[in-house]
């Protein structure tokens, strides 16, 4: 089953279908953003948070001391958040002679409440949450060499430090870059006795720089979306998979109750020795365990001043990849539209579903993504042929126009779909004639 993928920073959600479409936020709740991307978006999400979301963070550790328990305690001395079993993840990255390399993954918990709450109230399905630092590391990974990774796109413009699939710091250089870059190459190479030779660097941000002659430079296409797309969404484990889940039971975030300071908080109530005084996004933590074996590497972001923000939104130094469709906010009769369509309850209409492909399990399939959208009542059978292409939707005209929406958003781009009238004296609402799947092709 396909999933779409959205980018999100503090300020501004992304989804990328055919074009990318972008949508600005207050950084609370994201409801009211989703709900303007929910028509180019699939039942089934997957979420990538920005540099100033995400917290990753990378151990040297005794193999003896690899456990989930410990290295959450470790984590939590060192990130600024409240931190529990839903909002951390850690993944087995490599191993340095007789030490491991871990690294681990953690979102403030009011965002991940937030984030949960508004994909739930406009039907989406969060499969997975990953930090786009770890994507970025999946650049040439198989190469063991250290690398300078420069990804300038409309979402963010990011250097990150990786080695074999590994992010040791991710920074955002929107502004003095090229003095972000020196300081970042220094500390590698004082801290983990490497140096940077190889350059990666995107479309559009070669220009921008100050190149060492002695750099290999590569230049490279980077789809986060893509990328996110094809990461596994198995969460039971810990070592080979690097992602939290969604909330089970979100609240609405005006009646969210957090215990410790959160990222934009932060700024004010942590005192001036958590961060630097100029108040630029947190690079690096060093974690010396008791006996000398544990050192860490921490890219803990804070989040930015609003004016760092509308610097970067209106600089102009973000290269063009592709066009961006700006959803403007919806009229009156448009926002009266969505709250009439969340209204319909989809688990009171009979849907049956028929399998018109012969291939195994694919009415289950779709019977699956409409459960996922909210509907409740099923009966599968084979239908009369298995020559079907197109899917085909026969649905009562008498059924509330957003009964067919949700149906359309939900399958239409894994299915050709044909919306055909149903006979009012069925004894069902919806009949699905499942046609070949566009992924089989």
């Amino acid at each position: 089953m396909k999933s779409n993928t959205i980018y999100i920073t503090r300020q501004k959600i992304w989804a990328k279908t055919t074009k990318l479409y972008e949508v600005s936020w207050d950084g609370e709740d994201p409801s009211e953003a989703l709900s303007r991307l929910k028509k180019y978006l699939k039942t089934r999400v997957r979420v990538v948070l920005g540099n100033d979301l995400a917290y990753v963070a990378t151990f040297k550790v005794d193999p003896g001391k690899i456990n989930r328990e410990s290295l959450l305690a470790k984590a939590q001395t060192v990130i600024p958040e409240s931190m529990d079993d839903h909002n951390f993840d850690w993944q087995l990255v490599a191993v340095q002679g007789e030490m491991k390399i871990v690294q681990v993954f953690s979102v403030a918990n009011r965002l991940l409440n937030s984030l949960s709450f508004a994909a739930q109230r406009n039907k989406l399905k969060i499969e997975a949450i990953y930090p786009v630092q770890h994507l970025l590391a999946q650049i040439d990974s198989n190469n063991s060499d250290p690398r300078l990774v420069i990804w300038k796109s409309e979402l963010e413009y990011l250097l990150s430090i990786t080695q074999a699939g590994v992010s040791y710091l991710t920074e955002n250089i929107a502004s003095k870059s090229n003095q972000k870059i020196a300081t970042a190459l220094k500390y590698f190479k004082n801290n983990f006795g490497s140096q940077v030779n190889n350059l990666y660097v995107s479309a559009g941000a070669k220009s921008d720089l100050k190149l060492n002659k002695n750099w290999q430079v590569t230049e490279f296409d980077f789809d986060v979306f893509g990328i996110a797309a094809k990461q596994e969404v198995n969460n039971n484990k810990d070592e080979d998979v690097l992602l939290i889940e969604a909330v089970e039971n979100p609240v609405a975030p005006d009646q969210y109750q957090f215990t410790v300071t959160d990222k934009e908080e932060s700024k004010t109530t942590k005192g001036s020795d958590s961060q630097p005084k100029n108040r630029v996004p947190v690079i690096i933590f060093v974690i010396v365990g008791a006996i000398g074996i544990f050192i860490g590497l921490l890219y803990a972001r804070q989040l930015q001043k609003p004016q760092d923000h509308a610097e970067s939104a209106t600089s102009g130094e973000v290269a063009e990849i592709q066009p961006i469709t700006q959803l403007e906010p919806e009229n009156e009769a448009s926002e009266a539209a969505v709250v009439a369509a969340e209204e319909v309850n989809l688990a009171d209409y009979k849907v049956q579903i028929l399998n018109g492909t012969g291939v195994v399990g694919a009415a289950d399939e779709v019977r699956d993504i409409l459960e996922a959208e909210g509907f409740a009542d099923f009966e599968l059978d084979n239908a009369d042929t298995y020559d079907y292409v197109a899917t085909e939707i026969l649905i009562k005209e008498s059924l509330p126009a957003a009964v067919y929406e949700n149906i359309d958003r939900a399958l239409n781009g894994d299915y050709q779909l044909e919306k055909v009238t149903l006979d009012q004296a069925s004894l069902y609402d919806v009949i699905v004639v499942v046609g070949v799947s566009d992924e089989s092709d």
